[in-house]
């Protein structure tokens, strides 16, 4: 889902980067989420674990010693970057799960108020292995959009990915499933709709993402602890049960 997600927002005529840190939030919030869905993340309710704090009222999340990683793409990047961290296997809040991933790959200034590093550009080393995106000769030290495809590998599931959306948002009997809720959670807080559905549909295709949302997006839910991180950020609070490792 993060790399999908990446191929729409870089499908933008003009190549600027408007987006900044928002994007770099979202992409590392969809692989949190990707990792939970695949269970190589799980979610731990107040009370499931008898090694959980007394004082935690909220849903946790940890790595099982179970999971492993798959592969060697953006989402396995993430998942092994907090599977190091010497902290990694406790119990987290969405936030401090995303701290300690922030923590590894920004040592030099692993603050709070740090700005994540440039989600894009290792996302995109990915792509690029896959030759699903090629080096631009201006632009691809900038916002690495992705201008053209090598010959013979031309299908890179966005047509597809766009055409399932669209035929997910014209079902109003149905919710979506928790992939594609969770896809629509990152558009919406990015500011892509009209990007995605067009600018010709946008007052409509907004009020869809946002109905869909309301509905199932319960105030403790992975989506929301997402939706939250990426418009937000990370707050002193979140930080609280982390302290600095020494690298």
């Amino acid at each position: 889902m993060p790399e999908e997600l990446l191929l729409l927002a870089l499908d933008d005529a003009t190549g600027n980067d408007n987006l900044g840190v928002y994007l770099d939030r979202a992409l590392i919030a969809g692989a949190l989420l990707d990792l939970l869905l695949q269970e190589r993340i799980v979610r731990s309710e107040p009370g499931q674990r008898s090694d959980e704090r007394s004082w935690i009222r909220e849903p946790t999340y940890y790595i099982p010693a179970a999971a492993k990683p798959t592969g060697s793409g953006y989402l396995d990047h993430v998942f092994r970057t907090i599977a190091a961290h010497p902290m990694g296997h406790r119990l987290h809040s969405f936030a401090t799960l995303v701290l300690l991933y922030l923590n590894r790959v920004n040592p030099l200034s692993p603050t709070i108020y740090a700005a994540p590093p440039n989600q894009r550009v290792l996302a995109a080393q990915n792509l690029l292995a896959r030759e699903e995106l090629i080096e631009s000769e201006t632009r691809f030290l900038g916002f690495m959009r992705r201008t053209s495809l090598r010959q013979g590998n031309r299908n890179t599931g966005e047509s597809l990915l766009r055409h399932r959306l669209q035929a997910m948002m014209d079902k109003t009997a149905s919710l979506p499933d928790e992939r594609f809720r969770a896809l629509l959670l990152l558009i919406k807080a990015m500011g892509l709709t009209a990007n995605v559905f067009g600018k010709e549909r946008l007052d409509a295709a907004d009020w869809r993402v946002t109905s869909l949302l309301r509905l199932t997006m319960e105030p403790d839910s992975a989506l929301a602890h997402a939706h939250r991180y990426i418009v937000s950020g990370i707050g002193e609070d979140d930080a609280i049960t982390l302290k600095p490792v020494p690298f």
